[in-house]
């Protein structure tokens, strides 16, 4: 069974086949990764340029661009989760793909965040109909209690998430991703410490790999004039299909035979 260190070291070596060694995919994935950050930063008032309003038409037809577009580099860059290298073919599978692995994402991992922050809002709503501080004190118990509950909800929600989209993309059905005994069985299989670790490190990863792309690509757009928008853009294009590409080959590897 691979090492955490060896499992990232072949992520990254499989995530540069995919995109820097690999053009044919490499160099669509850049164009509709640039479609996709420019209707952002354009919205996010990050650009030089006046944003069109979110709700008429131009702007709703942005959103369907982007949206669209993100779907199919999320259908192209799930392809190592099952063994494949990314590529384009069977757009409409692709597309399909994608959609259903985002749905998937937003089932384990917003979903019980919003349901954890209604009931956190609700008790906390209730605490302050209390009226004497004995009251209060009773109060805290049951909100630090639910802190605590949504906390681990949401951990143990966002760990079955990683062996939810590698099962999901390895069978292509949806239901597989929701079998929560074939999920805790693949975490077994690795040990649930292993997973947890894996976890953290991929989230460490992932803000260290993200996180300096989106702010090399902020400072780019920064420069004044065209210029800015052009290099921001393009440096985004260019590296954020690889931080994608690398998620994916990192939760193949680590559940590798699971």
């Amino acid at each position: 069974m691979p090492t955490l260190s060896e499992i990232t070291a072949e992520s990254l070596k499989d995530s540069a086949l995919g995109t820097f060694k690999n053009p044919g995919t490499w160099i669509p994935l850049a164009i509709l990764t640039a479609v996709v950050f420019f209707i952002c930063a354009l919205f996010l008032g990050a650009l030089p340029i006046e944003a069109p309003e979110p709700l008429s038409v131009i702007g709703i037809i942005l959103i369907v661009v982007a949206v669209i577009c993100s779907l199919l580099i999320i259908g192209v860059t799930i392809k190592p989760m099952r063994g494949e290298k990314p590529s384009f073919s069977h757009f409409g599978k692709t597309f399909g793909q994608g959609f259903l692995i985002t749905i998937l994402l937003i089932i384990y991992t917003i979903i019980p965040l919003l349901l954890g922050a209604f009931i956190i809002i609700g008790v906390t709503a209730w605490g302050y109909l209390l009226e004497n501080e004995l009251d209060w004190f009773l109060y805290l118990i049951p909100l630090v209690l639910c802190w605590i509950a949504v906390a681990l909800i949401f951990i143990i929600c966002s760990i079955l998430w990683l062996p939810a989209g590698v099962q999901f993309a390895k069978t292509g059905k949806f239901s597989a991703g929701l079998s929560l005994s074939r999920l805790f069985e693949m975490i077994d299989n690795i040990t649930w410490g292993k997973c947890i670790l894996g976890a953290v490190c991929l989230l460490l990863l992932e803000l260290v790999l993200f996180g300096l792309t989106l702010l090399i690509a902020y400072m780019l757009l920064l420069i004044p004039g065209i210029a800015g928008v052009i290099l921001g853009t393009v440096f985004a294009a260019l590296f954020i299909p690889f931080c994608f590409i690398f998620r994916s080959a990192y939760c193949a590897k680590l559940f590798e035979g699971a």
